[in-house]
């Protein structure tokens, strides 16, 4: 088959200086209807109840997605945190179907399960909802001097461990989200940054 076969079965190419890119064609979204549980807080009774919502998604957005969604056209008193919407700031950091995740990063998709459980961070006090308070970890988090570890120290030897490795070539920031890293940590009641 000659090159001109071959490109005239394939979809529109861009063509730029004599090379020519085809384009994938986009496939479409497939959507399933999910079972949100969410455990909210009540501040006034200082008690957490289960509510359920059924939200239809596709594969292609988020559990954040999905809490707007409810916010949005089921019930606007759902309160919970976002912001950046990329995975860099933390505020969207919750527990989801049991594992600490950031839910501008988590497709219900992607868990394989219609089930989609949402649980505010069980270390930080609540606040409403899905919202946690956040001021005593941004209040240590600032403490912490940048590219550094708090007061850990990092060895230079050549015959230091993985860990120390991974330690010394990332920041905190790489590794996850802050908030969604130390509610995850077994040793989170420890005091990491003074």
């Amino acid at each position: 088959m000659s090159s001109q076969q071959v490109s005239s079965t394939l979809q529109p190419a861009t063509t730029m200086e004599k090379v020519t890119i085809t384009k994938p064609p986009l496939s479409s979204p497939i959507r399933r209807t999910y079972t949100f549980r969410v455990k909210r807080y009540d501040p006034e009774k200082g008690r957490y109840y289960w509510r359920e919502y059924k939200i239809e998604l596709t594969n292609h957005e988020t559990v954040l997605d999905g809490l707007l969604k409810i916010k949005w056209y089921q019930d606007a008193t759902l309160s919970f945190r976002y912001s950046c919407r990329m995975g860099i700031c933390g505020s969207c950091g919750m527990i989801i179907n049991g594992v600490p995740r950031l839910a501008c990063e988590t497709k219900p998709y992607d868990l394989g399960t219609d089930v989609i459980t949402v649980e505010p961070l069980s270390n930080f006090e609540p606040i409403k909802d899905l919202a946690a308070d956040f001021s005593e970890f941004f209040r240590k988090h600032r403490s912490v001097k940048p590219g550094s570890l708090g007061r850990m120290r990092l060895s230079n030897s050549r015959n230091s461990s993985p860990t120390t490795h991974r330690l010394r070539s990332s920041s905190v920031s790489t590794w996850s989200s802050p908030t969604a890293l130390s509610a995850g940590c077994a040793t989170r009641h420890v005091q990491w940054f003074s």
